[in-house]
């Protein structure tokens, strides 16, 4: 029987209806949109309101957009976020599908029948006047504000200023309108004339603040999820067959959504009733260019496979056929915390530059994702700058620093705004040799290339060095795990702080690699989230990290590395939100408890393979604990401009990104307070006895430098306080640590004590740790020294929350799950460690009682339905109790038991990519599974 294919292009609320349409008719349906939300049209543009006969009705945009989400997921549609049409595939004269553009490139999919919600890829584009409008929300506004204002001509609006009733007590949604010369660009790319919009509505606020009483203490709040509506719409294509251009609703009524979706559902089921299967597809139709399937590349891409065998292939088209929207010096790929920063240091420079974003307005995490402020990094420099005009601008208008920091950037990059891309995905590079000269886009109008001399790369997951062909790591070389992503929620009601906040997020942990699993972080994030608003992009925490020419390491920051080529610093303590990949870290001495001074050399952010790229943001080049040591917003904008500014310095002189002259860049980056005086000045390390004596004084950084020391003189001291300490807890660990097999022994000795001792085993918790790291590390460790520490194994709890401390007792200490917050999980972690690399047959029966513990077993997610178990978070069982369970079931299994083989066969379908793909290289003895943790 034939089950048609549905491609529904735009999950706009006409395209939310297509789909839903296509799927109660039976029909496998696929809904692509390029934004992270659906109901774009409202909920992307801060429309909050609908009209009905007597007025208007308020709107939750968080509810209307998770609520969408919601009945598509339940009626079976696929939902493709981050993901625009490129082109229409087509067999003859008939549409067979839509080309993609994706996070991962540019991918086929095939249909049958595909139905345009958006109307701009294949439309035709008016030239002359066009009309925009924009809607911010005002909050603290007096009941008596009148509905519409006569606007004066020096604010260059074309009409009136209208008010809308907000959701928010005392709010109210401004709505103004602008004309302005535009090309096609400016039509199917509005987010060009976003910067001009934002300047004119806060002039206009400004204006109404001291023209009009009711408004007189209110403060504008919008500018932070606020996308530009043109009014001024395209010519549809014309319709042909298995292609339908899709109209909108002329009225934003809940009368008039309700008549064009049941006029398009009428449509769409009298074309399926005639509907065929579409042949073999053998062209790709653009706005531009019709081209031959078979001038393309095509292969499997294993990012983009899904499980149920939804495996969109992965498509290469050449340069030739693609059209060059811009030819320029420097194109930065990611306008967020660190992208903003290199395009004001190249345009201070006066460098030719082209700014791409995914999202519709700049600023990324530090805006748009909701982070407020942040807590740690290196405060001076630019941020001391952006800073000071932010809090300059809240003076003015009020609202949140996030609302400022987009009106803050507006005014910087006014100069070159003009060349901005945004909700623009970048879908793949054209190479030359070991040159990017072309970057490739996707927008509203399809696909498009910008021909360009240099790349930085700052769009936090190194999306572009990745396309471009770069090398690059991700997550833990182990397991695959990672940190934590999150994607926050405003609510109604004002608290004193974040930790007052309930929509934080901190929801689960994603291979970002997988897009399948991407997705899922999606749908999870926003199942649970805000009904008046959330974020519009999910906030990863961890991204690939591209390798450079230098990796940055744990080594480099503990020892506090000079670097003749330093061009950023960061000052944070440890902060990674989930399992660390250093040992030193397991054992509770790799933090230190202070903020910890790190120097990047330019190199970490020069692209090893490519000669004209550098990548900045959270994928520069280093170990995964080095690199989340420089992922704070603070250390992230310096590290933005100094990349600028040697993009700057290398078309300046001349010369290739290796050849710029560094010392200059440093100098400027002095003169504007990026780089403090310690950049360059070493640190004295103490001698071995210094070093004992503060390490038995307690001192984490003594003990973390013992436990590193390479050097002989110190080896010998602690072999010599072994000698002649034998009992001593710290001289047994020091020796153990280096190798000495009689300390092994002993260690291994005061584990199974404290293990079999009642509360010993979580009140003595690092003791514990370095104790059972030793044994993970140490050659000839024997069942019989494991055997007792197994079989007193337990639990300390569930996860753990204390209402009484002042951080866990808040609502956002009480949301996180990270493996911290499971008090038994580090030390059974690096217990599975041990016994994975000891493995011995004698130990799998006390491996099956350890998982038949409380609250040690029961956290896997299978088809979206999780076992009872005792935590989770959202439906979903705590990610990190869950490795825990895999793990030692990895290590169960390595000892012949069939328990722990079970599990891993149940981990194996586990819904949450990271164990699946762990649990499966297990099961297969794929060379993942040899990698020894260290």
């Amino acid at each position: 029987m034939f089950t048609p294919r549905v491609a529904v292009i735009g999950a706009s609320l006409i395209g939310c209806a297509a789909a839903r349409a296509a799927r109660r008719a039976g029909c496998e349906t696929i809904l692509i949109e390029s934004r992270q939300r659906l109901g774009h049209d409202m909920t992307a543009t801060a429309h909050e309101w609908l009209e009905n006969s007597t007025g208007e009705i308020t709107v939750q945009l968080g509810a209307l957009s998770r609520s969408l989400l919601t009945e598509q997921l339940e009626l079976g549609t696929r939902v493709l976020f981050n993901t625009a049409a490129a082109g229409i595939l087509l067999a003859g004269d008939r549409a067979a599908g839509v080309v993609i553009a994706d996070p991962y490139g540019m991918h086929r999919v095939d249909a049958d029948l595909v139905i345009d919600c958006e109307n701009t890829l294949l439309s035709v584009c008016p030239s002359g006047e066009a009309e925009y409008a924009y809607n911010c929300v005002i909050n603290n506004v007096h009941p008596l504000l009148q509905s519409a204002v006569e606007a004066p001509p020096e604010l260059g609006l074309s009409d009136v200023i209208r008010f809308h009733s907000g959701v928010r007590p005392n709010s109210v949604v401004m709505e103004i309108r602008l004309h302005r010369r535009a090309c096609e660009k400016d039509i199917l790319n509005p987010g060009r004339v976003l910067p001009a919009a934002q300047r004119a509505a806060e002039a206009a606020f400004v204006w109404l603040k001291e023209t009009e009483p009711a408004l007189a203490e209110a403060s504008l709040h919008g500018f932070l999820h606020a996308e530009l509506t043109v009014l001024t719409k395209p010519t549809p294509a014309a319709a042909f067959a298995g292609y339908i251009p899709a109209a909108s609703a002329e009225k934003w009524s809940a009368f008039s959504l309700r008549n064009t979706a049941e006029d398009l559902s009428e449509q769409i089921r009298g074309v399926l009733r005639d509907l065929t299967p579409a042949g073999e597809p053998d062209y790709i139709l653009t706005r531009t260019a019709r081209i031959p399937l078979s001038a393309c590349k095509t292969s499997a891409d294993a990012r983009v496979t899904f499980r149920d065998e939804f495996a969109p292939a992965a498509l290469q088209i050449p340069a030739e056929y693609i059209p060059c929207r811009e030819e320029v010096d420097v194109t930065v790929a990611g306008m967020g915390t660190s992208g903003i920063q290199a395009l004001q240091a190249l345009a201070d420079s006066g460098i030719r530059t082209a700014g791409v974003e995914l999202c519709a307005q700049p600023g990324g995490t530090m805006n748009l994702g909701m982070v407020m402020g942040y807590y740690h990094g290196y405060r001076e420099g630019r941020n001391a700058v952006v800073d000071r005009n932010i809090r300059s601008v809240m003076d003015k208008i009020g609202g949140t620093p996030n609302c400022a920091g987009t009106v803050v950037y507006a005014q910087m990059l006014s100069p070159i705004e003009e060349h901005f891309y945004f909700n623009t995905l970048v879908c793949g590079a054209v190479r030359d040799g070991r040159n990017v000269r072309s970057i490739l886009c996707c927008d509203a109008g399809g696909l498009f290339r910008i021909d360009t001399k240099i790349i930085v790369d700052a769009t936090g997951d190194g999306v572009a060095a990745m396309l471009a062909g770069a090398s690059y790591t991700y997550g833990d070389e182990r397991d695959g795990n990672a940190q934590t992503y999150s994607q926050w929620g405003e609510t109604l009601w004002k608290g004193k702080n974040f930790k007052e906040r309930r929509h934080h997020g901190d929801h689960d942990v994603i291979d970002i690699d997988s897009f399948e699993d991407y997705l899922r972080g999606m749908y999870l994030a926003q199942s649970d989230n805000s009904d008046l608003w959330y974020s519009p992009l999910l906030t990863v925490r961890e991204s690939r990290r591209i390798t450079g020419d230098y990796i940055l390491t744990m080594d480099d920051v503990w020892d506090e590395r000079i670097f003749d080529d330093t061009v950023a610093v960061a000052l944070t303590p440890c902060d990674s939100h989930g399992k660390a990949s250093c040992i030193y870290m397991d054992m509770g001495v790799g933090s230190m408890g202070r903020e910890l001074r790190t120097r990047i050399p330019y190199r970490c952010y020069v692209a090893a393979e490519l000669d004209n790229m550098l990548v900045t943001a959270k994928a520069f080049s280093a170990t995964r604990e080095a690199n989340s040591l420089a992922r704070m917003n603070a250390d992230l904008r310096n590290a933005g401009y100094a990349v600028g500014l040697a993009a700057a310095q290398a078309i300046l002189d001349g010369c290739t990104l290796r050849e710029v002259n560094v010392r200059a860049v440093q100098e400027e980056l002095i003169r504007q307070g990026c780089l403090p005086d310690w950049s360059f000045e070493a640190m004295p390390i103490p001698d071995a006895d210094t070093l004992l004596e503060n390490a038995a004084s307690g001192s984490a950084e003594a003990l973390l430098r013992l436990y590193r020391a390479e050097d002989a003189q110190t080896k010998a001291k602690i072999a010599q306080l072994y000698r002649d300490q034998p009992e001593n807890a710290l001289a047994i660990r020091l020796a153990a640590w280096h190798g000495d097999a009689d300390a092994i022994h002993a260690a291994a000795a005061h584990l199974a004590q404290l293990t079999d001792t009642d509360g010993g085993l979580y009140s003595s918790q690092n003791l514990v740790r370095q104790y059972t790291a030793i044994l993970q590390r140490s050659e000839n460790v024997s069942a019989e020294m494991l055997s007792p520490v197994i079989r007193h194994a337990c639990a300390g709890g569930g996860v753990e929350y204390t209402p009484e401390h002042s951080y866990y007792g808040t609502i956002y200490g009480q949301e996180r799950v990270d493996c911290w917050k499971i008090k038994h999980f580090t030390f059974l972690y690096l217990l599975a460690g041990a016994v994975e690399r000891h493995a011995d047959p004698a130990l799998a029966a006390e491996m099956d009682t350890l998982l038949d513990r409380p609250y040690i077993g029961g956290y896997g997610l299978h088809g979206g339905k999780s076992p009872d178990s005792p935590f989770h978070c959202h439906g979903v069982p705590p990610f990190f109790c869950a490795l825990m369970e895999v793990r030692l079931a990895a290590a169960a299994a390595r000892c012949g038991s069939e328990k722990g083989r079970e599990l891993l066969c149940t981990y194996a379908e586990d819904d949450r990519a990271v164990l699946r793909n762990f649990a499966r290289a297990e099961l297969s003895g794929s060379p993942l599974a040899d990698i020894c943790l260290r």
